[in-house]
């Protein structure tokens, strides 16, 4: 059996340690989200994968009382959970009001099936963006894959990819300088899934899913910190 499927997940409540984010998530309901989908076929009798994935992390970057002097290392607030260091060559901190950020990004994916049941070896390409003006970034990577076996009632699915080089262009409003940012990015999941078969036929039918997912960030290039997003989900889908 070949297995043909889509679904959409709801993160709970992601917890976040960036530039932004101290880890402390404030918004209890926020848009956080993912949702893949993925069809298995044969290409000369040996199975092949191919997959779109999404998510979106949604947290809160702590503020406070407005400073007069949004400069955090003359104004005495370095280190202060709401100063941000923006990014480029050391140039201290400054003061953020609070707001909801919210990263995205985009992947597909294509594997060779390496073990059974449903086990990939798979390449991947990288789309990442936000909504605090921060580059759009893009890089190729690789990882495993498990699917699920939605002709079973109960199975495990999980994978991890990674890529070396994921990076964007970005131009500082003050200086005008440019900077290639780059960064090497971790993705990962891992949960169970319960599948109800549509009548008596194994080929199609409702599942849900749960597990725990997230991904980190690790700078190589004029980016200002590292970075971690992590949380449970929970999501229902379809397979035919």
């Amino acid at each position: 059996m070949y297995e043909h499927f889509i679904v959409g997940d709801y993160i709970v409540r992601p917890n976040a340690y960036n530039q932004f984010a101290p880890g402390t998530n404030v918004a209890t309901w926020g848009p956080s989200f993912a949702g893949r989908a993925a069809v298995e076929f044969p290409l000369f009798n040996i199975p092949f994968m191919v997959e779109g994935y999404g998510e979106q992390y949604a947290f809160t970057h702590p503020g406070g009382a407005r400073p007069a002097n949004p400069n955090c290392n003359t104004n005495g607030l370095a280190g202060n959970p709401a100063c941000v260091t923006p990014i480029g060559a050391g140039v201290g901190s400054f003061w953020v009001p609070q707001f909801q950020a919210i990263n995205s990004d985009a992947s597909v994916r294509a594997g060779l099936q390496i073990a059974n049941p449903r086990v990939y070896l798979a390449g991947a390409y990288l789309w990442t963006s936000n909504n605090y003006g921060y580059p759009r970034m893009t890089g190729a990577g690789f990882g495993l894959e498990k699917l699920p076996d939605l002709d079973k009632s109960v199975s495990l699915f999980g994978s991890v990819y990674y890529f070396p080089v994921v990076q964007g262009n970005f131009t500082d409003p003050t200086s005008g300088r440019l900077y290639t940012v780059q960064d090497r990015f971790l993705q990962y999941q891992a949960g169970v899934a319960w599948n109800t078969p549509f009548g008596f036929s194994k080929q199609s039918g409702v599942f849900v899913e749960a597990g725990y997912m997230g991904n980190s960030t690790i700078n190589k290039q004029f980016l200002p910190s590292n970075g971690h997003e992590a949380g449970a989900f929970a999501g229902i889908g379809i397979h035919f």
